[in-house]
């Protein structure tokens, strides 16, 4: 039971942990490279920026099923 407590705490944080790690290179991205002259590295930024999007988005989402007047 220790280890399935173990497992469940390293699980509830890899959501937030990918969420700061996109953001990160987001940033990094944007400041730090500036624009991508390459267009295989551009790629690569688009899909980091567009993952990060995302993953902003989920945590701010409504992920109700049932519209609130039906509660």
């Amino acid at each position: 039971s220790r280890i399935s407590t173990w497992v469940a705490n390293i699980k509830s944080l890899f959501r937030p942990f990918l969420t700061l790690l996109l953001l990160g290179l987001s940033g990094a991205i944007i400041f730090e490279l500036g624009p991508v002259d390459k267009p295989e590295l551009l790629r690569y930024a688009e899909q980091i920026i567009f993952t990060s999007c995302t993953a902003i988005s989920w945590w701010f989402g409504d992920r109700s099923f049932a519209p609130p007047s039906s509660k």
